[in-house]
């Protein structure tokens, strides 16, 4: 979804997380993954399914609706990725965006299933991960309406609705 005007500036009524980068800004709500990675890591076939088991274990983990979870494949040129500065076009880094408040075992179930669902993928290269964590009651919208706070009816009615009402 762009946002913005046609030339993509923001306006006032922009909500979300807007990504910078050559392509059109669009916005962006949590639970957010992004996967950063070199060229040829990943098929176009391969996305739709890692994207799925990415939902999957964040949906199974939280509860949170599967129509929440948002991931995004980020191709990182050949040389631009260092690991210790040195060249490493073989990993393949996983950021994950995530309401806040969830407890230990829930983050490092998440970590472990999305680990666990890269495998099949990743071949011979390297995989690094990390969560960080928003106050989504306070500063994310879902097209518009503020999420509901973790826990409450309305977050459920959000979640068996397949969005905010």
């Amino acid at each position: 979804m762009k946002s913005g005007t046609p030339n993509n500036t923001p306006t006032p009524r922009t909500i979300g997380i807007l990504l910078h980068s050559e392509r059109p800004q669009i916005d962006i709500t949590m639970p957010l993954y992004t996967l950063y990675y070199p060229p040829g890591a990943f098929t176009q076939w391969e996305k739709p399914a890692i994207a799925k088991r990415i939902t999957d274990v964040h949906s199974s983990v939280t509860g949170a609706g599967a129509f929440f979870v948002k991931v995004i494949f980020v191709p990182v040129p050949a040389g631009d990725i260092f690991s210790g500065g040195k060249l490493d076009d073989q990993l393949v880094r996983i950021t994950g965006v995530i309401r806040a408040g969830r407890d230990t075992e829930a983050r490092q179930k998440i970590l472990r299933g999305v680990w666990e669902g890269m495998q099949e993928f990743l071949g011979e290269r390297k995989c690094e991960m990390h969560l960080e964590e928003m106050l989504g009651e306070n500063v994310i919208a879902e097209n518009g309406k503020f999420m509901p706070e973790s826990g409450t009816d309305e977050e459920k009615r959000w979640n068996g609705n397949g969005g905010p009402m």
